[in-house]
């Protein structure tokens, strides 16, 4: 097992789990000096695609409370190939 890769696991409410996981990303990513890129898992491609669109595609894009949102790339199998190419 790779030292560098840390994985948790955390139990939200249905309700709370875009906040959550938005604080989860803005303390792991922006407050370490070393984590710039995560992966992760959605049951569904919705789902990928729902938290794609919800993170704004978009580097440096303020929410409506003036936080920063993240960019983001999702992968499934109804992307076409050269979709899934450009993920860097």
């Amino acid at each position: 097992m790779n030292s560098d890769i840390k994985q948790f696991t955390h139990v939200v409410d249905v309700k709370t789990k875009r906040e959550f996981f938005l604080d989860l990303l803005r303390y792991t990513i922006l407050k370490s000096e070393t984590a710039r890129k995560m992966i992760v898992f959605c049951r569904t491609k919705r789902g990928v695609d729902n938290l794609e669109n919800y993170l704004g595609n978009a580097r440096n894009r303020k929410d409506k409370e003036g936080k920063i949102m993240f960019d983001a790339r999702g992968i499934h199998g109804d992307k076409l190939q050269y979709e899934r190419d450009k993920i860097y």
